[in-house]
């Protein structure tokens, strides 16, 4: 299995970041030491996800169709969907598939002239039901 994003291979994944944080809301109690005060976690976990690699192509038209395009249209201002990430690293757990669903809150990508088949990207997603 690869790295992919809605079944489609994102090429070389460099760099994966898995941020799972939870809004707490926090009381610190008066005339009293840190270990006094009180936290609630009342909104639940997110899970942000970061990924950075690159893709190479075998010709320009792949580049864009089978990468740049395709990313692109899923970060369409409409994501009623949500689509699958699957993650190679995070699939080697116990018990884990590697597959997160997810929205996709940017996509950043960058190619130099003199490597025009070769392009480097971001994406930052987010883990969510809907």
């Amino acid at each position: 299995m690869v790295y992919s994003i809605d079944g489609n291979d994102i090429g070389e994944v460099g760099e994966e970041n898995f941020t799972k944080s939870s809004e707490l809301d926090i009381m610190a109690m008066p005339l009293s030491d840190s270990t006094d005060a009180q936290a609630w976690d009342f909104e639940g976990a997110i899970r942000n996800i970061r990924v950075t690699g690159r893709y190479v192509a075998t010709s320009k038209a792949d580049l864009m169709d089978n990468f740049i395009t395709l990313i692109e249209a899923i970060v369409d201002g409409d994501q009623a969907t949500t689509v699958v990430y699957h993650s190679d690293f995070y699939g080697e757990g116990a018990g884990l598939t590697g597959d997160f669903n997810i929205k996709i809150g940017s996509f950043n990508w960058r190619y130099m002239t003199t490597s025009p088949l070769i392009v480097e990207y971001d994406i930052t997603m987010t883990e969510a039901a809907i």
